[in-house]
């Protein structure tokens, strides 16, 4: 018999929390992103952003365009609006670099005050990198290296883990450059490299390099598709120094045709890109980090996280994400909690000696095992490979995600999915299988019921992959569930036995 596990602390645990949103007022957009609530992995339920422009007057004149302010106010007073609308009673406002430093930025926010009903908090330089820190590192446990915000009117550096973080704390160093892409057209990478020589702590500090920013990803965009990439998921997109510097050179050099032939990157940013590209670049060589490794969370999941009470903080983001996911889609709520930590702990016997990560990945992989019930059964490998693959998951690197849908796949014996399979390497895969094989053995077994899985057991013995099952349970034994041990036994190159309790 499998001891029970213990129940997990999770956010479902925890005091349920309503819908909450964050109004992000920057210098190039205004957006509106809904939460489907305050927890340790929130699931965007309405996303919305407006090109305003806000900070492409501060160079020349220092204050914000009437036209663009203008702008802001319409998007303005329709995400409070929707927000009412909600129920979400004080969504979180904030203001950034070209508010913060233009000479109209305190009759904007009266205005916005008065027209919405909204209070506007203008973050200060090291506000703003700090909340877009925290959005990174509550992506990205353990983070180390150094976090960029690249907004349209300035750069914010953080670095993260050591070199000067505090001992219970991530976010170290930071400053604020005036590098943002409306301000930069045009600059050289010598205006560039003397703006970062102010933070004497970049140099050679390595770790990785963790990019923010709307015009980053887009960066990013565009080498996934040069590059053919067999994913489309921007969060997690990583690339070694080395290519990244290379890619981001070339970008850089581009002029306005090279650009218009770029697709499917909104006109707005085109323009931007070469800016964007060329700070990178210069942060790049200034850095020397292991990887660029980009990160769709930043200052609005930041300032959702900081709001968290510590119990949340804590918990893993990818876990909270599986569970949460299991729980809408599950034939048994429980799969998301109990019945998801049990089968982890029943197969656990057969992978002795796997690391922290692996086990992170296998209970994931658990918790996911039933996503794709509802769905036609000539269907379901399909759906749940799909879902796994594409869902909004954080936490979690892409050869991760590719293990995940591989599991799922072996679970519902799928034909194997080339996106998935092009993401891990041959040890990944077929431990992958693995687990979905055992999956695949404990959903039939038990019909997908809490309990009965806890009251067997898995164990190597030898050369034989032996499933104990108890005296009272022994009619659940029939030649489905003998086929589905035997393949499980194959695919670790053992035979099967089944021990059946006496009583």
């Amino acid at each position: 018999m499998t001891d029970a596990a213990p129940a997990p602390t999770t956010d479902a645990a925890l005091a349920p929390t309503a819908r909450a949103a964050v109004i992000d007022i920057g210098s190039n957009s205004v957006r509106l992103v809904v939460f489907e609530g305050a927890t340790r992995a929130p699931l965007p339920v309405f996303n919305e952003r407006v090109l305003c422009g806000l900070g492409r007057n501060l160079a020349s004149a220092g204050d914000l365009a009437p036209e663009a302010a203008a702008q802001a106010h319409t998007a303005i007073a329709r995400y409070a609006t929707l927000c009412r609308r909600m129920a979400i009673e004080a969504p979180i406002v904030v203001a950034t670099a070209a508010v913060r430093e233009a000479a109209n930025g305190e009759a904007f926010v009266a205005e916005v005050a008065e027209r919405s009903g909204l209070d506007v908090r203008v973050l200060s330089g090291r506000q703003e990198a700090e909340a877009a820190a925290a959005g990174v590192a509550a992506a990205f446990p353990g983070a180390a290296g150094v976090m960029g915000d690249l907004g349209g009117g300035s750069l914010e550096l953080v670095g993260l883990g050591g070199h000067g973080a505090e001992t219970d704390d991530v976010v170290g160093e930071g400053i604020t450059l005036p590098l943002g892409p409306l301000r930069l057209a045009g600059g050289s990478a010598e205006a560039v490299d003397a703006a970062l020589a102010e933070a004497s702590w970049l140099a050679g500090r390595g770790g990785d390099f963790f990019a923010v920013g709307g015009t980053w990803r887009a960066l990013a965009r565009i080498h996934m598709a040069q590059a053919r990439y067999p994913l489309r998921v921007v969060h997690h997109y990583a690339l070694a120094r080395a290519e990244a510097e290379t890619f981001s050179e070339m970008m850089a050099g581009l002029g306005p045709d090279s650009l218009a032939g770029i697709p499917s990157i909104n006109r707005a940013r085109l323009a931007a890109l070469p800016a964007a590209a060329l700070v990178l670049n210069r942060l790049l060589t200034r850095i020397q980090p292991r990887n660029l490794l980009i990160s769709a969370w930043g200052l609005r999941e930041g300032l959702l996280f900081q709001q968290l009470p510590p119990e949340r903080q804590g918990l893993d983001p990818l876990i909270e994400s599986c569970r949460a996911f299991a729980r809408q889609t599950s034939r048994d709520a429980t799969l998301g909690g109990a019945f998801g930590d049990e089968l982890a702990a029943w197969m656990a016997p057969l992978f002795d000696g796997e690391n922290a990560a692996e086990k992170r990945l296998r209970l994931a992989a658990c918790l996911l095992s039933d996503v794709a019930w509802r769905a036609h059964p000539d269907y379901r490998a399909e759906r749940a490979v799909e879902g796994t693959l594409y869902a909004p998951f954080t936490g979690i690197d892409h050869p991760g995600r590719g293990f995940l849908a591989l599991a799922v796949n072996a679970r519902y014996a799928g034909d194997t999915s080339r996106t998935a399979r092009a993401l891990v390497d041959e040890d990944q895969a077929r431990r992958a299988e693995r687990v979905g094989l055992a999956l695949r053995l404990a959903q039939t077994y038990s019909g997908g019921l809490p309990g009965l899985v806890a009251a067997s057991g898995l164990e190597i013995r030898g050369r034989q992959l032996l499933f104990r099952v108890p005296a009272a349970d022994r009619a659940l034994l029939n030649d489905t569930v003998q086929r589905r041990l035997v393949a499980l036994a194959e695919a670790f190159g053992m035979e099967s036995a089944v021990e059946k309790g006496d009583r």
